[in-house]
């Protein structure tokens, strides 16, 4: 299912850090369940969750899920789980005392800074102002790099210009805290939808629209579709085998999950559930599907439990004997 289904294809030919970031956190799933007592295997966890985590620094707080993960499936945390947090926490503090040094920052990645504020706090901005994402993006970032001399964006050793962002994000945020909370679950649904514009942008067949994703955000996912696709919303018919197996593989993630809780499996249910549901509410009004990419994996695994439980429902209904009365 996940060799054929639209997210990893989509990405397959973009050099982005969900690709490295999503092959280390499967082989992090991986080694934790793979041999439970075995001590290399669970360091070589820790460490591939560290080095997903340097990848990507969301990937910092997935140690949420793997630590209940470890707790519940011995109703313990011993010192073997332990293990785990070892060369990883080794690793990533090295590396934010390197970067505190250099910046005087403690942060994994500066980027995300950048975020706080050109992402969260213009969601905010152009809701309360009833304006395009774009347009107040543009405005309030270059008042910033006005100050600053330039975009931290593109030159990480402005570091005065990076923590500005950080300090101006939070205001704003800190502010408004319930309107960020609702556009941030607001939007998170856009994870999942189909990424048909990257196949077509891949094939070459269309090329991205602009501030399609700020049309998104305040108008929806049918304008959304208007503005990108224009008089070419034909396309989208060609797609209709592909989505309805993207659709059926989340139905597959969602009745896994299930699946888990009725047979007990509450560790499993806590480290896949858990891991995928961070991922995809994370991003909030920068939702996207390609955001979606590192959760793929864990959809097409929770959609083999779901075609497993099948597969045995329908073998006892052919093996039994119905009697005619």
């Amino acid at each position: 299912m996940y060799a054929i289904s639209m997210l990893p294809t989509a990405m397959v030919s973009h050099a982005l850090t969900e690709t490295i970031f999503t092959a280390l956190l499967v082989l992090c799933i991986y080694f934790l369940t793979i041999k439970r007592n075995n001590s290399i295997f669970i360091m070589t966890a820790g460490l591939c969750w560290a080095l997903a985590t340097l990848c990507r620094p969301v990937g910092l707080f997935i140690l949420g899920p793997i630590i209940l993960y470890l707790i519940f499936r011995k109703n313990n945390f011993n010192y073997r789980n332990a293990l785990f947090l070892f060369p990883g926490i080794i690793l990533i503090v090295f590396w934010v005392i390197r970067n505190h040094s250099i910046s005087g920052i403690y942060t994994i990645a500066s980027v995300n800074k950048y975020n706080i504020y050109a992402t969260m706090a213009v969601s905010i901005v152009a809701h309360k102002e009833c304006k395009p994402e774009f347009e107040v993006r543009d405005s309030l970032v270059k008042s910033i790099n006005k100050v600053i001399g330039e975009d931290p964006l593109f030159c990480s050793t402005n570091y005065h210009g990076i923590k500005l962002y950080s300090s101006k994000g939070m205001e704003v945020i800190k502010e408004y805290p319930f309107t960020y909370s609702w556009l941030h679950l607001k939007n998170t649904w856009h994870n999942l939808i189909p990424p048909i514009t990257s196949i077509l942008e891949t094939w070459d067949v269309t090329k991205g629209n602009s501030n399609s994703l700020s049309v998104l955000n305040q108008k929806g996912l049918f304008s959304a579709i208007e503005h990108y696709f224009g008089k070419k919303k034909i396309l989208i018919l060609a797609f209709i085998p592909w989505i309805f197996l993207h659709f059926l593989m989340i139905a597959g993630w969602f009745w896994g999950l299930i699946k888990l809780v009725v047979e007990k499996n509450i560790a499993l249910f806590i480290l896949l559930g858990g891991i995928s549901l961070y991922l995809l509410l994370i991003p909030g009004p920068a939702s996207v599907p390609r955001f979606a990419e590192p959760v793929a994996p864990i959809f097409a695994l929770l959609f083999g439990v779901s075609a497993q439980s099948l597969s045995y429902l329908f073998r006892n209904l052919l093996r039994t004997n119905w009697v005619k009365y």
